[in-house]
């Protein structure tokens, strides 16, 4: 069997000491960057990053969610990210839900996983008001998007409560919460191609651990692009969760209208994909070269590299 060279990984116990690793150890570096519809790049550094997450950890353990189950119905963004990371850092589970199943499945699985509050994009808020008819001792549902100090249930807003908080407290947490890494992370649904989707729990250690063997055969550079939903198992883990493992920086999209524009924008090392995706890439090279008459330029110079 051939042996490959693998890389030095650092494993975690838990959230808790991730967080502070890449917090201490990569200060100052680009942790995320992504593209407006006018094309224009917005970023984060790990301290921003950082910031942010203890800020929400902060409202949310104020408010009693410590240790329950949050959900999250959104497409990809900078705050969805943040309120994952915050839930994992308050001893909480992320329930992460795909906004593209129909809205009668996405209800059945917010009341199946008992969730205490909801983070919604604008979009999916809608769809999760019925919920809290049938679960009146649920908190409600937070803004993904909105940031504005007027919105009392917007996520930006709870990060800034937060920092208040600390500051006030000296720059520590007024809410201690003890960290089981055999405890679940995060609560993800399966596909349901063969049957009813089912929620599966994912501790914290299983999580971290599957990131850092993530990187130990593969170098994805210092900047990874991704259009990989955070909803899903393989787009946390292998996208954020590693990419952050080694402080590089993740370029996401959060539309596939737009990822074929945003990755040529973001100028990335690599990229993390399904096959789906790299189907549609080779079929758009293809096309391109067919249009500019270069196909056969195209071909004879991936017969010299011995591709086919």
């Amino acid at each position: 069997m051939k042996k490959f060279s693998q890389n030095t990984v650092r494993y975690y116990r838990d959230f808790g000491e991730f967080i502070t690793e890449i917090g201490s150890h990569y200060r100052g570096r680009r942790a995320l960057s992504w593209f407006t519809r006018k094309k224009e790049e917005q970023s984060r550094t790990y301290d921003e990053l950082i910031r942010d997450v203890e800020g929400l950890r902060e409202s949310l353990c104020a408010r009693k969610l410590a240790g329950k189950h949050i959900a999250l119905v959104g497409e990809n963004c900078y705050y969805w990210l943040v309120t994952y990371l915050a839930c994992t850092l308050c001893g909480a589970a992320a329930v992460c839900i795909d906004p593209e199943q129909p809205d009668e499945v996405i209800r059945a699985m917010l009341l199946q996983a008992d969730v205490s509050a909801v983070f919604a994009s604008t979009g999916c808020s809608g769809v999760c008001g019925p919920v809290l008819e049938k679960r009146p001792e649920m908190m409600g549902i937070f803004s993904l998007n909105s940031q504005t100090e007027q919105e009392e249930m917007a996520v930006g807003r709870l990060c800034r409560e937060g920092s208040r908080l600390l500051e006030q407290c000296g720059g520590k947490t007024g809410f201690p919460v003890e960290l089981d890494p055999e405890a679940p992370a995060a609560i993800v649904f399966t596909s349901g191609t063969t049957g009813e989707s089912k929620p599966v729990m994912l501790s914290q250690r299983a999580l971290l651990n599957n990131a850092s063997e993530s990187n130990c055969y593969v170098d994805g550079g210092i900047k990874a692009f991704s259009a990989l939903p955070f909803c899903h198992a393989y787009g946390m883990t292998c996208a954020v969760l590693a990419t952050f493992a080694r402080g590089a920086e993740l370029c996401f999209n959060g539309n596939l209208k737009t990822a074929i524009r945003d990755m040529r924008l973001s100028g990335a090392y690599s990229m993390l994909a399904v096959p789906l995706m790299g189907e549609a890439l080779h079929s758009q090279v293809w096309l391109e070269a067919e249009r500019r008459g270069e196909a056969e330029k195209l071909r004879g110079l991936l017969k010299k590299m011995k591709f086919r």
